[in-house]
């Protein structure tokens, strides 16, 4: 077999590990099909996803894409906390499993795509432009509000802007603080 021609003629099929709400708010790629963890665990929708894989063995790369909390502080310049550590790591068991589910099955071509539905997202945002793409035409029930939409806003305000928010967080939580401590004096004259 020439190995050239059987690498173009390969082509990819995306499943999404997310769970169908996070598909549903977050927005989904029309031609992917969404293979979460707890379909997998429905034994009638198991053997429903068997047989519709079934004819993809050997002819589709299987690109198996989770939420990709992991590319957030890369690509968002975020810290790391324990719930954002907590988050990464369900995330890429959920699509560790998914990926498993194709491996025991004998599919050859498994991958898992770096970074993500984040990753996704965050390339159509910032660089969709370029190629006539933008992720509410790209993607089926997308919400600019939803999490990766928030991130990318945040992440495109202006250097400027950021120092208003942080003053204004800063104001905020002074003014609340004020406001504890004169209603704990109150509290204390009477």
């Amino acid at each position: 077999v020439d190995r050239r021609r059987y690498k173009e003629r390969l082509k990819y099929y995306l499943v999404d590990s997310r769970t169908e709400e996070a598909a549903m708010e977050q927005g989904r790629f029309p031609t992917s099909v969404n293979l979460s963890p707890e379909t997998l665990m429905d034994p009638e929708k198991l053997q429903q996803t068997e047989k519709m894989f079934e004819s993809l063995r050997g002819a589709m790369h299987i690109v198996i894409m989770g939420e990709g909390f992991n590319a957030i502080p890369s690509l968002y310049d975020q810290k790391m906390t324990p719930k954002l550590t907590e988050l990464m790591e369900q995330d890429e068991s959920r699509s560790n499993l998914c990926a498993l589910f194709f491996q025991k099955r004998g599919f050859c071509f498994v991958s898992v795509l770096d970074g993500g539905f984040c990753a996704a997202h965050s390339w159509l945002v910032r660089n969709g432009s370029s190629r006539h793409l933008d992720a509410a035409s790209v993607l089926v029930d997308y919400n600019p509000d939803s999490l990766f939409g928030q991130l990318e806003c945040l992440h495109n305000i202006t250097a400027t802007e950021k120092a208003q928010r942080k003053m204004s967080n800063l104001l905020e939580a002074s003014l609340a603080q004020m406001t504890k401590r004169a209603q704990q004096l109150e509290k204390l004259a009477s």
